[in-house]
This record gives C-alpha cells, structure tokens and sequence, in this order.
C-alpha cells in the first residue's frame, strides 16, 4: 500500500501526464459516485478511478437571415449546431474521508457562426467556422466529508480549473472564434461548494446531492464567463445493484459574459434540466454509463438559442493500490 504522501505524489504525475494527451466554460464538474450521472455527491471514492466519457449538446439554430437581421439590430449573436466533448478522468481515494479527482476534457464545437465580428461587421455577412476544437482547461477538485452518520455523508468541495486549454482557434477566414467557442479559456476558475449522499429504504433509494458555486476570472481574447451556481440532486434504484437506474435534476444560473470590458447582452442562463439514465456494472471493477437529458426550464437573457438535448456515455475502471 502506498502512503499517503505518495498516493498525493501519484496524482501530480498523472495530471502532468494526461494533461499532454488531452467544454468549453458552463459546467465542468462530472459525477464520481457510481449512483449519479453528473451530480458530484459526498460518498468519498476508494482506490484509483479512471474514465472515459461522451457529452453531445445539440441546439436549435436562427437562419441565416435572422442573423444579418439581429446584425441590422446591432446585436452580436453567434451559434454553434452541436458542442461535444470528451473528458478524461481520475479519481484517487487519499484518505478515507479525502478524495481528489482530475478532468481533462477535449472540445469541439461544430458549425460555429458569428454576425459580430470584425469580418462579419465590414462586409455586411456571416462569419463561419466548421470546427472549432481543441485541448479544454483541467480540472482539480477535492472534496472532504466532514460529517457520516449512518448511511448519510455531507463533504466540503473545492476545486480549481486551470488555463490549459486552446484559445487561439480560427474562423474559416482567420478572425479569432470568440471567446465563448474556444476549447479553453484561458482562465484560472475556482469552485466551492457541499455535497451529500445518503441511502434509504434499507438501500432502495440512493440520494446524492449538491450545491456548487463557481468564480470565473479574466480570461484569453478578453472575455470572463459569467460567475454561476449549480444544484444538482440524483435519486438512484438500488444503488449497490448491477444495474442502476438515476434520475437527475440539473439546475445553472449563471451571470452574463463579459468581453472587451463590456457585458454581453446576449449571454447568460437560468435552466433546470431532467436526465435519465443507468450505469451498469460489468465486471466488479468495470462499468458503463448512459444518460439523455432534455430540459424542463430554460430562461436566455437576450438573443440565445435554446438547448435540445443531451446524450452521455462514458466507461469506468476502479481499482485498489
């Protein structure tokens, strides 16, 4: 068994490592239990975690003309089709009460258009890019349970997204893509928050929970992404079975962006959605997720275009050092 210094000692090695192989600036933070989807929770992990995972957003779009007609209006609105992202993961059990994790994400933002930028502004059109992509911002969070009675838990959660990611890509006619649509941000981020886990029912009910808040500051191209706050709650079927039905709520607020010292109008959220899925366990150290959300509430301050859908699949491997 390793010590304790040495399991700390582990987890730099693997974050410098991965940090070399591998969304943009919403909600980075992804579920470690093995009952939840995306809820964080306070059940502490054990031994070494590692995954793999899938997320596809898709969006309803504006045409081209409702473009150049918001252009008219002096309103810069840009959009993507779909924003996917695969996250690389870890998770490290360093105390019975401490764990940490890291998450590594690479982006790709497809058939991005903008009406607002330079390009687009002179010549009276709409500036395109096929594919923005690249390496995302690492994320290092930790969390401490500070309170078990029973089967319930309650953690502190802290954690910090570092500047990692690419910034510098490029529209189909070489302007900078905006900040909002860069892999990266360019930014040193800071989460705080509570999680909890409980089981009831003599095991029936899993329950895991959490309130999070995240402080963003400036970042590449001039541009800082809103402060938010997300709550999360997951209710699980059996949650120690093979196969585990959840039920999520997933609920953001957050402010609107600035770029170039200036708010922008169109920017902005308050969504509440509703994922189902299941995790099934394969082996006793493997296990595959699934989960499709779709929304229940969503608020866009200004011109925006709304979510449709969600999809999330992903592979975990856990085992003891």
């Amino acid at each position: 068994m390793l010590s304790i210094g040495n399991k700390f000692f582990l987890v730099c090695i693997l974050a410098t490592i991965t940090i070399k192989i591998c969304w943009a600036h919403g909600e980075p933070v992804r579920g470690i239990g093995a009952a939840t989807i995306n809820t964080v929770g306070a059940e502490i992990s054990s031994g070494v975690g590692v995954g793999i995972r899938y997320d596809r957003r898709a969006y309803k779009l504006f045409s081209n003309a409702e473009l150049l007609q918001f252009q008219g209006q002096g309103e810069n609105v840009h959009q993507h089709a779909v924003e996917e992202t695969i996250f690389l993961g870890a998770s490290f059990g360093i105390t019975p009460n401490i764990d940490l994790s890291v998450q590594l994400p690479l982006g790709r933002f497809s058939n991005f258009k903008d009406n607002g930028d330079s390009f687009a502004l002179a010549n009276n059109t709409i500036s395109a890019t096929d594919v923005s992509q690249g390496v995302g911002d690492l994320l290092v969070m930790g969390r401490y349970r500070f309170f078990q009675r029973e089967d319930q838990n309650i953690a502190a959660i802290a954690g910090i997204k570092l500047p990692s990611g690419n910034t510098t890509q490029r529209t189909n006619v070489g302007e900078i893509v905006g900040g909002h649509n860069q892999p990266g941000s360019g930014s040193t981020d800071f989460i705080f928050g509570l999680g909890y886990s409980a089981h009831y029912f003599r095991d029936m009910l899993g329950v895991s929970a959490d309130a999070l808040a995240r402080i963003n500051t400036d970042g590449a191209n001039e541009f800082r992404s809103g402060n938010s706050v997300l709550l999360n709650l997951a209710l699980s079927y059996k949650p120690h079975n093979r196969l585990v039905p959840i039920l999520e709520f997933n609920f953001i607020t957050q402010d609107r962006d600035n770029e170039n010292s200036a708010v922008k109008r169109n920017s902005g959220v308050t969504s509440l959605f509703i994922t189902l899925g299941s995790r099934l366990k394969i082996t006793e150290n493997n296990a595959v997720l699934a989960a499709f959300a779709f929304p229940a509430i969503q608020h866009l301050p200004g011109i925006q275009n709304k979510e449709a859908y969600r999809i999330n699949v992903g592979w975990s491997y856990g085992f003891q050092i």
